[in-house]
């Protein structure tokens, strides 16, 4: 019955990749079809340099398996028709007979962002008829080659410039005018580089240009550009060449360029860590608490090791930026081995594993909970109240947000007091947003501004926002990451960072913490020492190492007298909707949202159904390439269904709390190991019952109600309801230790 079941798989979706095939560059002779083959789908006029397409080409086939062996029989098919049909070569054809050739292979049909009433009254697309209708030749041609060339193209600048954008993903750098070293300051004990375009980098001696013996230039933007510098920076640069150098230089036998470059890069060996001593503090995790932490007690003082289960983190953002503009993903770490029962949680996607932790890829929005949300129980009669008031944590939250660099309006009516005002100016509404707004109004719904964790202006060392729209990669640093923290308090010699290293339990006795088992990277394990033990790897990591530290007093782990660690497991639900629009917005000029509305928050029936918050999707429907990928168009086609549908949608989200039940957990698998040969990780999560499901209709029935007034048409869930990887309880704060874990 499987054999059947995977061969009726393959006829539906095509056979799939062959991950055992070779990782290789296409031939010269191959790569002359790809290139014909892209001027047909997107590029007649052949403004996509061929040194571009084949680095892109190369790219995809040197790092996803089976993708060049797919490249080479679509190049065999297309030949294959070719000669058939016209008895030449493919790439030997004008544009309207290799269009031909296409033709005779696969079927065209619009996206399904233009089928969306067929959609919804069939649960079929023209694309899904395609499946059943196509070869499997035609089905793996279409699948691997000619949407991967639709996207190479489509995620490029010429490809944005089909709907009239310059600078989207990630140009913006290019479109400037040029870049000047504005400023030299030292901030946090680092001298900084304040550029003109509001962003800000460290100084590196490797990045410097010098002739005749004067720094005249300097390496930016991970080396993509060179910065001249103004008078006074010029003059700076200099004065602290001279400061570093000192009586290494004899000016009566003045260096070479070269030789000063060199002495101005001379290493500095780095201390070996040393694991035997006792530290004052270690800290598990690299995320914001674990950052925050040691942040704050290596600047009083104290000794902090700081163990990271992922690597360190990779200081070219720019690298990373571009990786997620080629696959979609921040990140790359070994993946958690782990077990689930009911809904996947997504560890792999959401518990990420490399120093920053999750900060890495944050949407960063930061908003208050409000007042009520302390004694949801008492006012309403569900879920448990806190332990503390608003009054108590709003000093902090203060704290936080300047720690954070949260920029914000003071516009939400339902925000409780503030003692400090935001510590920079909020983000203005987009033009999407202010349709909404607008249309919310009517309804006597209020939306508001959303405070974000990224700076509207230069502070702390760290950029300004400048656009760049890829905002979970940010590579100017303007939206904080836990990483960037670390990275300013790595030069204290009271701080140690030892990554891919994991901490598999804790050694208690004597009701006292003295030590931790970790497993280091090369397999050796060590137990490390410290007075204070401070574990900061989110709910579902801090909750697995203290069940795994059980020992004989603590037959079920450590902290677990109440029975309650690991339970009443919580996450955001959310969901989407979209519509589309006849004017023309502004999609995908913010990477981040700027708009939310809190008016079902602390409604009325809190007592029946979940609180829930309205937001804006700063992204608005579809990207050319989204488009590209989900059309069976190509060519001019193509192009006029692009223009015609992007930057014409709305999308409205919803989110809602859950309460904490019981069932949800996260407690020891029985049955699976993970790679230390520990029990693994094994979470119990249900979506959503009668509470969260009922908020959940009624939002949707409210973000309907705003897109038809804001004369949206064809309505469509883009995400039914689903977690969000914001995991949260566990180890639950409480006045009563018979049922809260502290």
């Amino acid at each position: 019955m499987q054999k059947v079941l995977i061969k009726l798989k393959k006829q539906l979706k095509g056979a799939g990749l062959d991950l055992d095939a070779p990782r290789t560059k296409l031939s010269e002779e191959d790569f002359r079809e790809i290139q014909a083959l892209m001027q047909v789908l997107a590029d007649s006029q052949q403004h996509l340099s061929k040194d571009y397409l084949k680095r892109e080409v190369d790219y995809i086939c040197e790092n996803r398996a089976g993708l060049a062996n797919e490249f080479k029989r679509g190049v065999e098919l297309i030949q294959s028709q070719a000669q058939k049909l016209f008895s030449n070569s493919f790439s030997a054809l004008s544009i309207g007979d290799r269009d031909k050739v296409l033709g005779s292979i696969l079927r065209k049909y619009p996206s399904r962002y233009n089928n969306a009433a067929w959609r919804l009254k069939t649960r079929a697309t023209s694309d899904n008829f395609d499946l059943l209708l196509s070869g499997p030749q035609a089905k793996n041609f279409r699948n691997f080659v000619v949407r991967e060339l639709l996207l190479i193209f489509y995620r490029s600048r010429v490809g944005w410039a089909v709907v009239e954008r310059a600078e989207f993903p990630s140009f913006v750098l290019t479109d400037e005018g040029e870049i000047t070293v504005d400023k030299i300051e030292k901030i946090n004990d680092h001298w900084m580089l304040i550029l003109s375009d509001t962003t800000v980098e460290f100084l590196s001696w490797s990045n410097v240009v010098i002739n005749e013996l004067v720094i005249e230039k300097v390496w930016i933007k991970n080396k993509q550009l060179t910065s001249t510098f103004s008078r006074d920076a010029s003059e700076k640069i200099n004065e602290l060449c001279m400061e570093k150098l000192g009586s290494e230089l004899d000016w009566d036998n003045p260096p070479s360029d070269d030789e000063l470059f060199r002495l101005l890069n001379q290493k500095v060996t780095n201390a070996s860590i040393e694991l035997d001593q006792t530290y004052d503090y270690i800290i598990v995790g690299s995320g914001p608490n674990g950052a925050a932490a040691a942040k704050r007690l290596v600047e009083t003082g104290k000794s902090v090791l700081l163990i990271e289960s992922g690597k360190a983190h990779d200081e070219n953002n720019f690298k990373t930026m571009n990786h997620f503009i080629r696959h979609g993903a921040y990140w790359d770490f070994r993946p958690w081995d782990y077990e689930y029962d009911h809904e996947d949680l997504d560890l792999n996607t959401w518990m990420v594993r490399v120093e920053g932790g999750s900060s890495n890829g944050w949407g960063a929005t930061t908003p208050r909970f409000l007042p009520s949300d302390f004694e949801i129980k008492k006012k309403y009669g569900v879920g448990e109240d806190w332990p503390i008031s608003y009054d108590e944590i709003e000093p902090f939250y203060c704290e936080a947000e300047g720690y954070l660099g949260v920029s914000g309006f003071e516009d939400n009516p339902w925000e409780g007091p503030r003692s400090k005002p935001f510590p920079m100016p909020g983000f203005a509404m987009t033009d999407s947003d202010l349709m909404v707004k607008k249309a919310g109004e009517k309804l006597g719904i209020k939306f508001h501004s959303v405070p974000s964790a990224r700076n509207s202006s230069i502070r702390d060392g760290r950029s300004a926002c400048v656009n760049y729209s890829v905002c979970r990669a940010c590579p100017v640093e303007a939206k904080f990451c836990s990483a960037s923290v670390i990275k300013r308090i790595k030069h204290h010699k009271n701080f140690t960072a030892l990554y891919e290293t994991h901490v598999r339990k804790l050694i208690e006795k004597s009701g006292k913490v003295t030590s931790a088992m970790i497993q280091l990277s090369d397999g050796e394990i060590k137990n490390v020492k410290a007075h204070k033990f401070i574990l900061a790897t989110h709910t579902l990591g801090n909750c697995h190492i203290l069940l795994n530290s059980k020992n004989e007093s603590h037959p079920n782990g450590l902290a677990n007298s109440s029975g309650t660690l690991g339970r009443y497991l919580m996450d955001h639900l959310k969901f989407f909707l979209m519509a589309k629009v006849d004017q023309k917005t502004e999609a995908h000029r913010m990477g981040f949202e700027t708009a939310t509305s809190l008016h079902f928050h602390d409604h009325q029936k809190r007592n029946e159904y979940a609180a829930g918050r309205l937001l804006v999707r700063e992204n608005a429907g579809p990207s050319p390439e989204e488009i590209s990928f989900y059309s069976g168009y190509w060519g001019d086609d193509l192009k006029n269904e692009i223009k015609n549908t992007f930057s014409h949608y709305i999308t409205i989200g919803g989110l809602l709390e859950q309460l904490p039940y019981d069932f949800n957990r996260v407690e020891l698998s029985e049955s699976k190991k993970n790679e230390f040969g520990d029990p693994a990780i094994k979470t119990s999560w249900e979506l959503g019952r009668e509470y969260e499901m009922k908020s959940y209709h009624h939002l949707k029935d409210q973000i309907s109600r705003i897109l038809n007034t804001l004369g949206g048409r064809d309505i469509t869930l883009g995400m039914g309801l689903a977690h969000s990887g914001h995991y949260s309880g566990g180890h639950r704060m409480g006045s009563n230790p018979k049922t809260s874990v502290v």
